[in-house]
């Protein structure tokens, strides 16, 4: 299976390993100029907070 860097943000936040979704995807898209559609972005957050 392949995992895409979000999927792995995912597990990682799962695993207690990151804080917070987010942070780390805004860190993506700033500094490390990464791409993330704002679509997936949202639901991925929803996804954290609905647990």
């Amino acid at each position: 299976p392949v995992t895409g860097i979000v999927g792995l943000l995912i597990q990682a936040r799962h695993e207690g390993r990151i804080s917070s979704l987010a942070e780390e995807m805004d860190r993506l898209r700033g500094e490390g100029g990464f791409w993330i559609r704002d679509a997936l972005y949202q639901r991925v957050l929803e996804m954290e907070r609905d647990g």
